[in-house]
């Protein structure tokens, strides 16, 4: 790859601004829930996945960025 066609990959799967409680407030796709174990997870489209706060804390993902 030359210098000119390097690319950074600069997408990110943040979700802020009251998203979290629209999607705790959702019994369809997509929606939250609350394991046994107490992991909160994203039930998306086709599988499910750990809410962890790298998806909805702007600080978390400030700090990612600073690091």
């Amino acid at each position: 790859m030359t210098e000119a066609n390097q690319r950074i990959d600069m997408h990110s799967h943040f979700y802020g601004g009251g998203l979290l409680e629209t999607l705790q407030s959702r019994t369809e796709r997509p929606y939250l829930r609350t394991r046994e174990d107490g992991a909160l997870m994203m039930v998306a489209m086709n599988d499910e996945f750990e809410f962890t706060d790298q998806y909805h804390d702007h600080r978390v993902g400030l700090a990612e960025m600073q690091a």
